[in-house]
C-alpha cells in the first residue's frame, strides 16, 4: 500500500510539475513579445532615420536593465483587470497595425504590452520612459522642435545683444557680419528636447518618483533643453563673430554638443533632487493617519516602490494573480503565431518596395517643359534646379517653377527625397511665419480623386498671409494620403484590399523615400474659397503629371553591398 501511495503521489507531482512548466508565465510573455518583433523592428528602423529619436537603443537598454534588476520572481501572468485590459489592447492594436500596414501602431502595442507586464509586477513607473518611443503623430514632434528652435533663436539674440555682438535674428537664422548661422544646424546632434526628456524620465523611473510629477519632468526637460541650446548657439555665434572660429561643424561642434548634453543632464538631476525635497512623504507620525490632507498628499506623492507592497503586487493590480488560468497560454500562442506568420510573410513579400537611398539621390530629374502643357487659370514657367540642399526649406534636391495666377505670383517646387511625408509648413515656421490653420481641399484627379490637397495658412508680423498647398508621392508614383485625413480612410482601404485581393503599393508597411510638391503664395489679404479651389485644381493637375513621371521612371536603388 505504501509503495502504491508513493507511486501515485510521485505521478501526481510529476504531472503538476509538467503542467507548471508548460504553462510557464515566462513562455507567455516571451510569445507575446515575439509577436511584436516583425512590425516593431520595421518601426525602429524607420524612426532611426530621425536624429531626435536616435536615443531609443539606450532607452530600451535602460528600461530593460531596470526591469531585470527589480522584477519580482517568479514571473506572473497579467494580474488584475487593468493588466489584462492593457494586454488585450496591445494585441488588438498590433492587429490593427498589421491590417493597415502601419508600423507606428507597433510602438503603441509594445508600450501597452510592457505596461501590462509592469503592472503585474508592481513596476508601472518603469514603463513611463517608453512613452518617448512612440513618435508623435502628424509630425507634431517636428513642430515642437521648430517652436523650440524659434525660442532658442530669440534667447540667443538677447544674449548676443548683451555681449555686444552685431547680428540680425530672422526666423531661425542668426545673421552675423560675414555669415549666417542656421539655428536648426547649430542645435543638431545629441542635444534635443527629446533626448533630455528621455534622461529626465529615466531619472524619475530610477528614483520611483510619483506619476503625478511626470509632466513636471517633461517641462524641466524642455526648459533645460532650450537654455543649453541657447548656450550652445551663443558660444558658436560669439566664436564666429569675435575670433573667426567655426564651431558649427566638425569635432568642435560635436564636443560642444556632448558638453551641453552633460550639463543638461546634471541640471535635470539637480532639479530632481529639488523636487524630491519639495514633494517628500510627510505621514511618518501615527497621528497623521487620520489627517485628510496628509492622506491626499501621500496618495499623490507617495513613492512607487514595489518592495513596500506585499508579494510584489501593485495598487493598480486589484485582482488576485491568475497563475492557473489555462486560457492564457493557448490564447497568446495563437495570437503570437498568427502575428508572426502574417507580419513576417508580409514583410518578405513587400521587400521589393524597400528603398535604400542614403546619399539622397534624385528619384527623377524632371524636364523644364514638364508642366508646359497644363491648361487653366494658373500658368507655370521653369525657374531653376537646386541640388545638394542649396535651400534648406526645399529639401536635398528641388526643381522650381514660377507660378502666375491672375495678379498673384508664387512658386511651385518639386522636392526630393524625404524619408516620409514632410510637413512643409514647418520649413516656413522657421522663416518667421506662424501657422494659423490646416485644411484639406478635394478636387477631381485623373490619378486618384480620393487623395486631397493639404492647405496650410500662415501669417507674418507685417500682416502678410501665406498659403501653402502641398502633396506627396511614394517612390513608385502613388499619391500619399495627407496625414490628419487618413486614419479611418486608410483602415477602410486596407480592409477592402484584404477582402478583394487588390494590391495597393501606397499601403505598404515601409515604402522608403518619397517626394513632395508644393505651391507657395503670399498675399496681403485673404484669398476667397473659389480662388483656393482653383489653385488646388491646378496643383492637382501638376501632381498627376509628377505622379506619372515617377511611375514611368520606376526608380529602385540597390541594397547596400549590391551592384
Amino acid at each position: 500500500m505504501s509503495i502504491e501511495l508513493t507511486s501515485t503521489s510521485n505521478s501526481v507531482s510529476n504531472v503538476d510539475q509538467k503542467e507548471s512548466n508548460v504553462a510557464n508565465p515566462v513562455v507567455f510573455w516571451t510569445l507575446a513579445l515575439v509577436a511584436q518583433m516583425p512590425l516593431l523592428a520595421l518601426y525602429l528602423i524607420w524612426i532611426w532615420r530621425f536624429e531626435h529619436y536616435q536615443y531609443f537603443p539606450f532607452l530600451l537598454l535602460a528600461v530593460g536593465g531596470l526591469a531585470w534588476s527589480r522584477v519580482t520572481r517568479p514571473i506572473q501572468y497579467p494580474t488584475g483587470k487593468l493588466s489584462i485590459a492593457f494586454f488585450v489592447a496591445s494585441m488588438a492594436i498590433l492587429f490593427i497595425g498589421c491590417a493597415i500596414n502601419s508600423a507606428w501602431f507597433a510602438s503603441v502595442s509594445f508600450f501597452l504590452l510592457v505596461a501590462s507586464f509592469m503592472i503585474a509586477h508592481g513596476m508601472f513607473y518603469l514603463c513611463i520612459p517608453l512613452l518617448l518611443l512612440i513618435r508623435l503623430p502628424l509630425n507634431y514632434d517636428v513642430l515642437i522642435i521648430t517652436s523650440l528652435q524659434s525660442l532658442t533663436t530669440r534667447l540667443s539674440s538677447f544674449v548676443l545683444d548683451l555681449a555686444s555682438v552685431p547680428h540680425l535674428a530672422r526666423g531661425n537664422v542668426i545673421e552675423l557680419a560675414d555669415r549666417e548661422l542656421f539655428v536648426a544646424e547649430a542645435c543638431s546632434g545629441v542635444q534635443s528636447a527629446f533626448t533630455i526628456a528621455f534622461i529626465a524620465l529615466l531619472i524619475a523611473a530610477w528614483h520611483r518618483r510619483p506619476l503625478i510629477l511626470i509632466p513636471a519632468y517633461l517641462a524641466i526637460a524642455i526648459v533645460w533643453a532650450v537654455l543649453c541650446n541657447t548656450l550652445r548657439v551663443t558660444v558658436i555665434a560669439f566664436a564666429a563673430a569675435n575670433s573667426q572660429i567655426d564651431l558649427s561643424s566638425g569635432f568642435a561642434h560635436e564636443a560642444i554638443g556632448y558638453g551641453t548634453l552633460v550639463l543638461a543632464g546634471l541640471l535635470t538631476l539637480s532639479t530632481d533632487s529639488l523636487l524630491a525635497v519639495l514633494f517628500h512623504t510627510i505621514g511618518d507620525e501615527s497621528e497623521d493617519v487620520s489627517n485628510g490632507f496628509v492622506s491626499v498628499w501621500e496618495w499623490l506623492f507617495g513613492t512607487s516602490t514595489a518592495e513596500s507592497i506585499p508579494n510584489g503586487s501593485h495598487e493598480l493590480a486589484t485582482d488576485a494573480p491568475v497563475h492557473h488560468r489555462r486560457w492564457a497560454l493557448p490564447m497568446v500562442i495563437s495570437l503570437g503565431l498568427v502575428s508572426i506568420f502574417s507580419l513576417t510573410a508580409h514583410a518578405f513579400f513587400r521587400a521589393n518596395l524597400n528603398v535604400v537611398n542614403a546619399e539622397g539621390k534624385v528619384l527623377i530629374d524632371p524636364s523644364p517643359t514638364l508642366l508646359d502643357h497644363l491648361t487653366g487659370p494658373v500658368t507655370y514657367r521653369f525657374s531653376e534646379s537646386m541640388r545638394g540642399g542649396k535651400d534648406a526649406r526645399l529639401g536635398m534636391n528641388a526643381d522650381q517653377w514660377a507660378m502666375q495666377y491672375g495678379n498673384l505670383a508664387g512658386t511651385l517646387v518639386f522636392s526630393q527625397p524625404y524619408p516620409e511625408w514632410h510637413e512643409l509648413s514647418v520649413c516656413y515656421s522657421g522663416q518667421g511665419w506662424e501657422l494659423v490653420s490646416f485644411s484639406f481641399l478635394q478636387t477631381k484627379s485623373r490619378a486618384d480623386g480620393s487623395k486631397k490637397i493639404k492647405l496650410a495658412k500662415l501669417t507674418r508680423r507685417d500682416g502678410a498671409i501665406g498659403y501653402l498647398l502641398y502633396a506627396g508621392f511614394n517612390v513608385d508614383g502613388s499619391i500619399i494620403t495627407p496625414p490628419g485625413d487618413h486614419t479611418i480612410n486608410k483602415f477602410v482601404e486596407r480592409c477592402t484590399q484584404i477582402f478583394t485581393g487588390r494590391d495597393d503599393r501606397e499601403l505598404s508597411i515601409y515604402s522608403g523615400d518619397c517626394a513632395m510638391l508644393q505651391v507657395w503664395i503670399v498675399n496681403d489679404k485673404e484669398l476667397s474659397g473659389e480662388a483656393l479651389l482653383e489653385l488646388a485644381g491646378s496643383i492637382t493637375q501638376a501632381r498627376d503629371v509628377f505622379s506619372q513621371a515617377l511611375a514611368s521612371a520606376n526608380v529602385r536603388f540597390p541594397e547596400a553591398g549590391q551592384p
